[in-house]
Order: C-alpha cells, then structure tokens, then sequence
C-alpha cells in the first residue's frame, strides 16, 4: 500500500515538472524560427540525451541505475541551458554537446558509485 502511494506521489511529480517543462518551452519559444524547426530540435535534443543510458543499459551489466538517472537529468538541464543562452554552444547543435555531459556524467556516477 505504501509502495503504489509513493508510485502515485511520484507519478504526480513528474506530470508537474513536465507542464512546467512546457511552459518554459513556450515562453522561450522564437516565432521566427517557426514551430516545425523548433519540434524537430527539441525532439532531437531531448532523445540524443537518452542514448548514452539506453546504450550503457543494453551493453553493460554493472551499469548503475543512479548513474543512468543522472545522466538523463544533466543532460536535460544542459539542454535548458543551452537553449536559454545561459553557455554558449559554439556554434554546435546543443543536443550533441548535451549528449557529451550526459555521456561523461553517466561515467562519472558509476566510476564512483563502483568504489
């Protein structure tokens, strides 16, 4: 009982921090650029971020599950930062630099989670 309350708990989380993920989208969001360029980045973007977890999950057995979330999430503010201005991209797509943090942050974790 205590286990589907936190699922649920969590589950509530999440849907929150999605809508507020898609107002900064919106509110960041350039007209010039038009809506189809602006999808096709962000979906790119958003699911290069995924690679480096899907990739160490199917081919390494002592992969860290911290390790894969953290990776997933720094990879996702660097996304954000990016695309806010606050780095700069040198003249890179973000979504590649972000898969880079993520790929290096997935290391990270689990080098240190193993020792």
């Amino acid at each position: 009982d205590l286990k589907i309350r936190n699922e649920i708990f969590f589950s509530k989380i999440i849907t929150i921090l999605l809508g507020i993920f898609a107002i900064i989208f919106v509110l960041f969001f350039d007209p010039s650029k038009g809506i189809f360029s602006t999808l096709v980045k962000t979906t790119f973007s958003g699911l290069v971020v995924l690679f480096p977890t899907t990739f160490a999950v199917l081919y390494f057995k002592r992969i860290s599950k911290w390790a894969c979330i953290f990776s997933i999430i720094f990879g996702e503010l660097s996304i954000i930062i990016f695309r806010m201005g606050i780095l700069p991209t040198f003249g890179f797509l973000d979504g590649i630099l972000a898969f880079f943090i993520a790929f290096m942050v997935l290391i990270m974790i689990n080098i240190s989670n193993n020792y």
